[in-house]
C-alpha cells in the first residue's frame, strides 16, 4: 500500500507539472451490469445477459467531459488538453450486420 500510494504522488506531481492532457474518445457503446446497473468493463467470463449493451447520449458524455476537464484545469490551469477520436470500432459490426446479433438495446 505504501508503494501505491507513493506511485499516485508521484503521478500528481507529474500531473501538475505537464503541459499537455490527450484525451482520445473511442466508442460511445457501454456494458450496464443489469444487477447494479452501474456501467463496467465488458467481462467476457460472465453471460451476455448479465449485461445491458447501449450507446451513451451525446448529452452524457459532453456532462461527464465537462465535469472532469473543469476538476482537470482547477489543478493545473496552463494545462493544454488535446481531443483526438478513434476510429470507430464497431463500424464493422454495423456495416457486416452482426450488431444485430450483440442484442444490443
Amino acid at each position: 500500500m505504501k508503494n501505491i500510494n507513493s506511485q499516485l504522488k508521484i503521478a500528481q506531481e507529474h500531473f501538475l507539472k505537464t503541459d499537455f492532457l490527450f484525451i482520445t474518445f473511442g466508442t460511445a457503446w457501454v456494458f450496464e451490469e443489469k444487477k447494479s446497473e452501474k456501467i463496467v468493463s465488458n467481462c467476457h467470463k460472465l453471460p451476455a445477459e448479465t449485461f445491458k449493451c447501449y450507446r451513451l447520449k451525446v448529452e452524457e458524455i459532453v456532462e461527464v467531459y465537462a465535469t472532469l476537464i473543469e476538476r482537470v484545469l482547477a489543478k493545473n490551469p496552463k494545462l493544454k488538453i488535446i481531443f483526438t477520436v478513434s476510429p470507430i470500432r464497431l463500424l464493422v459490426l454495423f456495416v457486416t450486420g452482426k450488431m444485430e446479433q450483440m442484442k444490443i438495446h
